[in-house]
């Protein structure tokens, strides 16, 4: 029955995949739409199917309810109306293709231009890590960072960024909130020493400024003295006069800061 047929380009078979079906099950529900009824022996031999994989086909056929089951022994599988069965889950498809087309069209009618978003919020603190690094790895000129925390997680991928671009002339400046500073292991602070210029501030938020442009803006949230990752929330700022007045503030105020 299935010795000439081409599996790739049987339309039969192509759309049975379609649907969601595996070659096995396709090759088990063509055969009993081609007879009155067969055991899974019966099914093996027509489709030259495993018999294990035979029964697992049978199996998920009937939980599809395009086939039903005799009870006998041994047991004896028969096809449903196809009309009736394949109809049903036509009707599904086509619902959940209009559904999605409707949200699609949706989708690009308000379509905008990211490049021009000036605001992003930015979720949870790996979000906040990759986002950081990300930013920190396209700098071209010059890199400001006020630290009011850090995540153990982000310290040796945050100083091997940092340490690479500065490979590339961009300047780096790194303000450090005072509380942090005295809890730091001192390798840390010698290590941003090597290719950034230190100062300690106390600056209450976590900033990243890039090159004049970006902004990563991140608000810790502490339960118990400790940072709650999955609370932390950032906002990015693109090409805003907003980054430019904080990077300003940030300039002038560095002056005044202790240098490490």
């Amino acid at each position: 029955m299935f010795d000439e047929i081409n599996y790739k380009d049987d339309t039969t078979f192509r759309t049975l995949r379609k649907i969601g079906l595996t070659l096995y099950e396709s090759k088990c529900y063509v055969a009993l739409t081609s007879i009155l009824n067969g055991t899974a022996q019966q099914i093996g031999e027509i489709t030259a199917i495993p018999r294990t994989k035979t029964y697992d086909a049978l199996n998920r056929l009937s939980d599809m309810n395009l086939i039903e089951k005799i009870e006998g022994k041994p047991l004896r599988y028969r096809a449903k109306s196809p009309v009736d069965r394949l109809s049903t889950i036509k009707e599904r498809i086509m619902d959940d293709f209009n559904s999605t087309l409707l949200d699609l069209q949706n989708r690009w009618d308000n379509r905008s231009d990211v490049a021009k978003q000036s605001i992003q919020l930015i979720y949870g603190g790996g979000n906040m890590i990759d986002r950081t690094i990300s930013m920190i790895d396209k700098a071209k000129n010059n890199i400001l960072l006020s630290i009011r925390f850090l995540v153990d997680e982000e310290i040796e991928l945050l100083i091997k960024s940092l340490r690479n671009i500065k490979k590339s002339g961009v300047s780096i400046s790194i303000l450090i909130f005072p509380e942090l500073y005295n809890m730091l292991d001192k390798t840390i602070v010698d290590n941003l020493s090597e290719f950034a210029s230190i100062h300690i501030a106390p600056v209450p938020v976590r900033i990243l400024i890039v090159d004049s442009d970006d902004m990563l803006l991140t608000v810790p949230v502490f339960i118990n003295n400790s940072i709650d990752q999955s609370l932390t929330q950032s906002v990015l700022f693109r090409n805003s006069s907003f980054v430019s007045m904080i990077k300003k503030s940030l300039n002038i105020s560095e002056s005044f800061m202790d240098k490490v």
